[in-house]
């Protein structure tokens, strides 16, 4: 047999395997790698703004805001409710242990503070870097400010409020209670036995989270002002139906309702 054609056709079927395979390798080339987008890193949960009132040793109560930044610069503000109306202002850079979470203030003139940060809170620690406990455990936080804070929500339940209905509490017993709710997220209670104060924080679908009401003075054992700050404790859920604000547990359970008292 004529071995000439035979190796002919083998070197034919090689040329055209190899085009082939070039052809297939180009079509490859020319069509780029698709590439999953990077999903967007989550900030630390210590990175935010929070807010709230701090107890306080010779005026009602201590309404701060603590800004965190990402580049490791913070801002603080705070008001010393009776005694000055004018913020304080502190500036400086913070550090984060990252085994234990405590944020550690550096203020540009003055000593160092400590928060322990724990989810949508920061906790005031003690000077030598320990949880506050005791009577006043409960109001030594701040709660973070959230973007899905509503204007519409706010713009509903901003302004001043009279107490018609407190769980637990005859109406005849109740007295003359007021609530202001401002804008900037202090709350301002005002019963027989002097003046309180807490900050609120609105969310969506109705939903509002509050710090504790501020010990005071005379309103230490005063039956109406004890369930008073049990009502406002407990409440997670707002509405204002035909002008009357309700405040409740679960979304259904009554604590508070209260008729507005004057315009917004």
């Amino acid at each position: 047999m004529n071995a000439r054609p035979i190796r002919m056709l083998s070197v034919l079927l090689l040329a055209l395997v190899a085009a082939g395979c070039a052809t297939v390798g180009a079509r490859h080339a020319a069509t780029p790698a698709r590439i999953a987008p990077l999903a967007t890193p989550k900030p630390p949960e210590w990175i935010g703004a929070f807010q709230g009132t701090l107890p306080c040793a010779d005026c009602v109560g201590i309404r701060t805001r603590l800004a965190l930044a990402a580049d490791g610069s913070y801002r603080m503000e705070r008001s010393y409710l009776g005694r000055s109306d004018t913020p304080a202002l502190e500036t400086g850079s913070f550090s984060v242990d990252l085994a234990t979470r405590i944020v550690t203030l550096a203020p540009s003139a003055g000593q160092p503070t400590r928060y322990l940060a724990g989810g949508d809170r920061l906790f005031a620690l003690d000077l030598d870097g320990r949880r506050i406990r005791g009577d006043l455990e409960a109001h030594y936080h701040l709660l973070r400010e959230t973007a899905t804070e509503s204007a519409d929500a706010l713009a509903t339940i901003g302004g001043r409020w009279q107490v018609a209905y407190l769980n637990g509490v005859a109406p005849d017993a109740l007295g003359e209670v007021l609530l202001d709710f401002a804008d900037d997220g202090a709350l301002v209670v005002v019963a027989a036995c002097g003046q309180r104060h807490a900050s609120f924080r609105l969310a969506a679908a109705g939903s509002i989270r509050m710090t504790p009401l501020t010990p005071g003075g005379r309103c230490a054992g005063d039956f109406v002002a004890a369930r008073l700050a049990v009502a406002l404790r407990r409440s997670d859920t707002f509405g204002v139906v035909d002008g009357e604000l309700s405040l409740m547990l679960d979304g259904h359970v009554p604590q508070l309702r209260a008729r507005r008292d004057g315009p917004r």
